[in-house]
């Protein structure tokens, strides 16, 4: 059964400050709660919309990294400048839409701007990341169910239906997606190139054997049936 409503109101907190959230975030991370869980219902994971209780909205760049440096325990010279948010288990921390939109137009210069609905979908892969994290412990007890991290990135960015340009792409062919993972173990790649191997993947498996196969380790089978399928189509 669908649970999307949470059995309580989120916490909302500014920061810094004291007054109250405007109800337009409010709505924004409802809205995007109920997103998140909804798209995964429809591929058949049962997840808990509980998995957020909090949410801090930070109102300045360095007040936010002095903030998240008390939080992780790191110095804040290793928070990025290019930071928009962030779970800490049922808390998420978010940077207030007039901070991330330059910070977004910045890092994808040559995606489409859609008018401010990109600060929407970066809550939602926030959002996706602490139910994920909350289903692959409730289901196997721990959060190294959620997988690699470039599945676990490239399934936020597919959940929260980010850079929908690149979905319209062809799928990528194994070699170039092989690549791309293996380049992920030893440096930064862009999530533009998450989002083309979720994509990607998206196009051959549902939502349940992504999400189950990364949680069982058998993401190097699904993979090989990936090239399976491409190769196979090559030949027709």
């Amino acid at each position: 059964m669908t649970n999307i409503q949470p059995s309580r109101p989120i916490e909302i907190e500014l920061y810094p400050g004291t007054g109250r959230c405007p109800d337009t975030y409010r709505q924004l991370i409802a809205r995007a709660v109920a997103e998140v869980v909804e798209t995964f219902e429809r591929g058949n994971v049962h997840v808990d919309s509980r998995a957020i209780e909090k949410a801090v909205l930070m109102t300045d760049s360095e007040e936010a990294r002095a903030l998240l440096s008390g939080v992780f325990g790191i110095p804040s010279q290793q928070i990025p400048d290019t930071f928009c948010g962030t779970p800490d288990g049922a808390t998420l921390y978010m940077v207030t839409e007039d901070i991330a939109e330059p910070i977004l137009r910045k890092l994808y210069p040559s995606i489409p701007w859609r008018g401010g609905v990109e600060y929407f979908e970066c809550v939602k892969h926030e959002i996706t990341h602490m139910v994920h994290e909350r289903w692959a412990i409730e289901q196997n007890g721990t959060s190294d169910a959620m997988g690699p991290p470039w599945f676990v990135e490239s399934l936020a960015i597919l959940v929260a239906e980010q850079f929908p340009t690149l979905a319209e792409e062809a799928p990528l062919e194994p070699g170039v997606l092989n690549e791309i993972l293996e380049r992920s173990e030893h440096e930064q790649i862009s999530y533009t190139e998450f989002a083309r191997v979720g994509y990607s993947l998206a196009r051959s498996f549902d939502l349940r054997r992504m999400v189950e196969a990364a949680a069982d380790q058998t993401l190097p089978d699904l993979l090989a049936y990936y090239t399976a399928i491409s190769e196979a189509e090559d030949h027709r």
